[in-house]
């Protein structure tokens, strides 16, 4: 059962999207062949997630700088980090890097 979901699901994807002009002019799109000389159209690839995005770049800094201040706080009250919030900043630092990868940051506009 899940294989056919998945198999409809792929194929109406892929599917061709034809332009076509109906009777009274009007441009109509459809998923079959509309005449002898219609084509598919060419449609967009899916855009891509951008690793590179600067609004996750951020909210991954702040989040590994809350749990950073957070296990300062617990050290200086006596109490060890947490290995939960260890290994989830260990991970988003992890994360953090591989999102900057090959970003390179230009100089600052001349003042």
């Amino acid at each position: 059962m899940a294989a056919a979901i998945l198999f409809a699901a792929t194929t109406s994807a892929q599917g061709q999207v034809y332009k076509c002009t109906d009777d009274a002019g009007r441009t109509v799109y459809a998923d079959t062949p509309c005449g002898a000389r219609s084509a598919p159209m060419r449609l967009p690839d899916e855009p891509t997630k951008s690793t590179a995005s600067p609004t996750a770049r951020a909210q991954l800094k702040d989040e590994i700088q809350r749990l950073g201040a957070q296990a300062d706080r617990n050290a200086e009250r006596g109490r060890k980090e947490d290995a939960a919030a260890a290994a989830r900043r260990q991970s988003l630092g992890k994360q953090y890097a591989a999102r900057c990868a090959g970003i390179s940051l230009s100089a600052p506009p001349p003042k």
